[in-house]
């Protein structure tokens, strides 16, 4: 993409997602991904720091240049106060997340396609920029370390509970028929329980297969969500409205009812 390129976004999801127009869209999400690939060595073990220290990450003031050098291509809609650029926190936000995901999978795929057969690619094109950081990424992929991790994330994966049931349209589909769902029951005089929800623990519910008896607007939990605490994220809501709970960054409704911060990205 050419430095004079420009894209001016005019709407953004309550996540920081970009959403309108759906071309300005794609640019975005594929942007995220060229910077990241652009301007991260792959040799780079992991986005976040951990708490080994001999783990190399990608530090803040390195994440602010991706973030800079991303918004050279794209303006974003008007903030309703220039002294706190609410829009652009989270969009960066949602940016870094996505940048986060997108080397990580670039990472993977090399692993895949090169280093677990043994082979190097041809230092051209896309692969060009990764050639002096090749030595350096395989021997990590093939140290017990890198193996002792993979196993680790693999376990963890087994071990996650809830799963997202958006379908394929993801979370833009999702929310408008978590929309509907709720205008509907407004139009028959009935309002529903997730109505005043904050959007973390509205996005969740709905996000994990809960949805909204059509008669009474009461939350319809599912299995795993009955098993859980989740049926406290009324109780936290309730709590906040009294005055009784002040939820922040790290411990908002959600998180308390699950039991866990939100995870820092």
């Amino acid at each position: 993409m050419g430095e004079n390129e420009r894209f001016t976004i005019e709407q953004v999801d309550p996540d920081g997602k970009p959403t309108v127009p759906k071309r300005t869209q794609d640019r975005f999400i594929h942007q995220c991904g060229v910077v990241v690939r652009d301007s991260v060595p792959i040799s780079i073990q992991e986005w976040n720091k951990k708490k080994d220290d001999g783990v190399s990450y990608v530090d803040d003031r390195c994440k602010d240049q991706l973030w800079n050098s991303l918004m050279i291509n794209f303006s974003l809609p008007p903030e309703e106060d220039p002294n706190n650029p609410v829009i652009q926190r989270k969009v960066k936000k949602w940016a870094l997340k996505k940048m986060a995901e997108q080397f990580k999978n670039w990472k993977k795929r090399l692993n895949e396609q090169f280093v677990k057969k043994d082979e190097t690619p041809e230092f051209t094109g896309q692969y060009a920029k990764i050639k002096d950081h090749w030595p350096a990424f395989v021997a990590y992929k093939k140290s017990e370390k890198a193996k002792n991790r993979s196993e680790t994330n693999k376990l963890n994966v087994a071990k996650k509970k809830y799963h997202h049931v958006t379908g394929s349209g993801g979370y833009k589909v999702a929310r408008a028929m978590w929309d509907k769902a709720e205008n509907d029951l407004l139009a028959k005089g009935i309002q529903p329980a997730t109505l005043n929800w904050p959007e973390r623990a509205r996005t969740w519910f709905f996000g994990h297969g809960g949805t909204l008896d059509p008669e009474t607007g009461k939350c319809v939990y599912t299995k795993e969500q009955l098993e859980t605490p989740l049926i406290k994220i009324q109780e936290a809501i309730k709590d906040v409205q009294g005055g009784r709970f002040q939820p922040d960054r790290e411990k908002d409704e959600l998180s308390r009812a699950l039991g866990n911060p939100e995870h820092p990205g």
